[in-house]
């Protein structure tokens, strides 16, 4: 990915300010070219891309100082733009006048359609160059805007997290997702799997040790941690004495910590498995449908929990959020 002020915003910019004039960014132009390469750097020369390379010209959603030779303007392309395909952003200003390029690897933009919701992408596109703030007049902190996106990301997660907690319950683990089990020279594992914890989705991609000791209760801990370009949700298996139970907190940073157990492991190494599962053999879609048909397979869900409401709000907000 390369980015630069190319000589034609340069030029602008020296224009401007030599003449005590205002620098005055307005649209984003998004451009498939073929045979971009974002790996070089951007070639300082060039002017607007061909008519017919041009997907789409948008205004600018929000703009911000970061510092005092620092501008940053963003746009965020909601799930009803689409269908295109873009690998070149260009920041123009009110006259026409290109003033800098973004490549960037291929991307496909597409737009909602029926049950298929669309995605939402954002763009930030950073200006830096002397007296930036007083170029262009920008008298609002980057930090405004973002702080108050960051604010719509989390009432969106607890959205989600609420959809998930009423559809599965506190906690749901598929298969030998998390499960505890005995190994070698007795060395205890827990097993690779998906599950959900207050609403979250864990993943244990592999199989991983949580060493020998005996008398001990088996927690997964959940929590995640947000930022303004996204969130990651971490889970570790932890030990504590059997009878002294972890509980969730919130910790300095404003994170929630969910305990969840899963086992237990007794004084002589007999492990007893505490998770609340369910067999999915596929697809969850398949799965539910199967149980509302009558099946008499594992009832961790009863068919008359599987409304799929939640699960297509829960699609339609990580659209909007672009997650």
């Amino acid at each position: 990915m390369a980015h630069a002020i190319v000589n034609s915003g340069r030029n602008k910019i020296a224009f401007v300010q030599g003449n005590g004039l205002v620098l005055n960014a307005t649209h984003f132009v998004f451009a498939d070219i073929p045979g971009l390469d974002h790996t070089v750097p951007v070639n300082l020369a060039q002017g607007m891309p061909a008519v017919g390379q041009i997907v789409k010209t948008l205004p600018i959603t929000a703009h911000g100082y970061v510092a005092e030779n620092k501008v940053v303007y963003s746009i965020i392309l909601g799930p009803t733009l689409g269908d295109f395909y873009f690998n070149w952003v260009g920041l123009v200003d009110a006259d026409g006048v290109l003033l800098g390029v973004s490549t960037i690897p291929r991307q496909f933009k597409f737009k909602t359609a029926g049950l298929n919701v669309g995605n939402t992408l954002t763009r930030n596109f950073l200006t830096q160059y002397n007296n930036a703030q007083a170029t262009t007049g920008i008298d609002v902190p980057a930090e405004t805007w973002q702080i108050s996106f960051m604010d719509v990301l989390d009432n969106i997660d607890v959205a989600l997290t609420t959809d998930m907690r009423d559809f599965f319950g506190r906690s749901l683990f598929f298969n030998d997702g998390f499960q505890i089990l005995l190994g070698a020279s007795s060395e205890y594992f827990v097993q690779p799997g998906i599950g959900y914890v207050e609403g979250y989705r864990i993943k244990n991609a592999a199989i991983g040790s949580i060493g020998s000791a005996k008398n001990v209760d088996v927690y997964v801990e959940v929590h995640r941690s947000a930022t303004f370009s996204g969130g990651e949700t971490t889970a570790q298996v932890v030990t504590s004495p059997t009878g002294i139970a972890l509980a969730d907190f919130i910790d300095s940073a404003g994170r929630k910590h969910f305990f969840e157990k899963v086992a237990t492991i007794s004084a002589v190494g007999v492990v007893t498995d505490l998770r609340v599962k369910r067999t999915v053999p596929g697809p969850l879609i398949n799965t539910f449908a199967t149980a509302a048909q009558g099946s008499k397979a594992d009832s961790a869900i009863q068919p008359d929990q599987l409304a799929l409401q939640p699960v297509i709000r829960r699609l339609r907000l990580l659209a909007l959020a672009g997650l």
